[in-house]
């Protein structure tokens, strides 16, 4: 009998809409809603950025306070991106 050892899938969609602000408002509320589904059924977003960052640093402090060592260590006069994430 063969042993599962797990498996890796990466998902990656661009949904094409209309850039009226009404279509913009619904697409982000959908997006929104995918985002925290994957999110609440194992999935990772590996790059926390936009809209994804209130999703994933409120529920993960450890690694917003390493990504802002790390933006210390690399940026230590604040130049490059200020206020971005609040890092």
């Amino acid at each position: 009998m063969p042993i599962e050892q797990g498996h890796t899938y990466f998902l990656d969609y661009t949904i094409h809409y209309n850039k009226s602000e009404d279509d913009l408002k619904q697409i982000e509320q959908f997006f929104m809603e995918i985002s925290k589904y994957l999110l609440n059924n194992g999935g990772v977003i590996d790059r926390p950025y936009g809209i994804w960052a209130e999703l994933i640093f409120p529920n993960n402090p450890g690694l917003f306070q390493f990504l802002k060592q790390i933006k210390k260590q690399l940026d230590p006069n604040n130049i490059l991106n200020p206020g971005r994430l609040n890092l």
